[in-house]
Formats: C-alpha cells, structure tokens, sequence
C-alpha cells in the first residue's frame, strides 16, 4: 500500500509547501504552532484551510490535492495538516496527534488514500 501512495505523498510535499508559503505572503504573525496552541489542532487545520482557502495561486494538481483535503472530516484533517504543513521533525509528528507511531502512519495512509479517491472526481 505505501508503495502505490508514493505520488501522492509527493503532492502532499508539495501542498505542505505551498500552505507555509501562503502563510508567509499572507504575514501570518503567529504561525501554524501559534494556532495550535490558541485553537488545538483540529481548530487550527479547519479554520485556517475551510474559511480562507488560498489555493488559487496553486499548481492545478496542488489545487485538486487540496480540494480534496477539504472533503476529508476533521481527524484526518488534521492527520494531513500534520504531516504536510508542520516543519518539525517527523518522530514529533505522532506525539501532536497523542497516537502511537504506528497508529499515526495508519491514519495517514487511509488520509491519503481518502484523497486520491476524492481527486478522482475532480
């Protein structure tokens, strides 16, 4: 299964990239841990990417990538907004989520799986 997500963790690379240099231009003074800490995790992922969403300036498979990140509920929202959008260290990653390791990487992989799914509508 991980094997066949390779694409799609590359998107999510490159969704992350874009949602940090989005923030930047937009001169997001307390930043994505900032929100955390006001918000938790999952206030921080749904308020910051439903109510504003800034993907036109987005390469249209970024775009798709994040539209289809929308339609996921919250949990793995959240998931995503983690692995993706966080600059932290990858064995941090889990402890945000208060989930094992192994747990955090299953949630990720349904999470992406969820997306391929969704793009194929688009």
């Amino acid at each position: 299964m991980a094997s066949s997500l390779g694409w799609i963790k590359d998107l999510g690379k490159q969704w992350g990239h874009h949602m940090r240099r989005q923030d930047a231009m937009a001169g997001n003074i307390k930043g994505t841990m900032g929100r955390i800490h006001e918000e938790g995790l999952d206030g921080a992922a749904i308020r910051s990417y439903v109510d504003k969403v800034p993907y036109n300036e987005f390469p249209s498979d970024v775009r798709k990538f994040h539209l289809a990140f929308l339609k996921l509920d919250a949990h793995l929202k959240s998931i995503v907004f983690i692995h993706f959008r966080l600059n932290i260290p990858h064995k941090k990653k889990h402890k945000k989520t208060g989930k094992k390791q192994q747990n955090y990487y299953d949630y990720l992989n349904l999470a992406l799986d969820k997306i391929t799914q969704n793009m194929a509508g688009f």
